[in-house]
């Protein structure tokens, strides 16, 4: 474990990176009115999370946060985690996906396409990756940076394009 000291001068313990696989699929042009609907983007994550790690209702853990630009979502269960990312102005989404065993990409991305199946994807595979929090506030305070990490990562993209 490390320790961060924020702007306020707090200490906060991070996680090392752990090993295994994440996925990161970048979505562009999804329906606004799909990407807007908080509970519709909460079962995507759940059936992700259900294709990774099987059905197992009670052992998942999950918070949300909406903002006026858009959602997060989170879910984990079973040491592996799902995120979503919506931004229904810009018509894009961000899925973060994570496990301690080998995950099959394009398996994934062809679950994460039956919920989205308008609009182009980028993808991002790597070996490593840090959980989410295991309690309600610590999970906030991460979707809440992870999300305006995620907002300047697609706004750099777009400018590109």
């Amino acid at each position: 474990m490390s320790l961060l000291t924020n702007v306020t001068g707090q200490k906060r313990t991070l996680g090392n990176l752990e090993y295994g696989t994440q996925v990161i699929v970048d979505l562009r042009g999804a329906p606004s009115e799909v990407l807007a609907n908080v509970e519709f983007l909460r079962a995507t994550v759940y059936s992700l999370l259900d294709y990774l790690e099987g059905e197992c209702v009670s052992c998942t853990f999950d918070g949300a946060v909406e903002r006026t630009d858009g959602a997060s979502v989170a879910a984990t269960r079973s040491g592996s985690g799902v995120v979503l990312h919506a931004f229904p102005a810009l018509r894009r989404a961000s899925l973060r996906l994570y496990s301690g065993r080998a995950v099959a990409a394009f398996e994934s991305i062809a679950e994460f396409r039956k919920a989205f199946p308008i609009g182009k994807v980028e993808l991002n595979v790597g070996g490593r990756y840090r959980q989410l929090a295991g309690d309600e506030t610590t999970l906030g305070s991460e979707l809440t940076g992870e999300r305006q990490y995620v907002a300047l990562r697609l706004a750099a993209v777009n400018e590109k394009l």
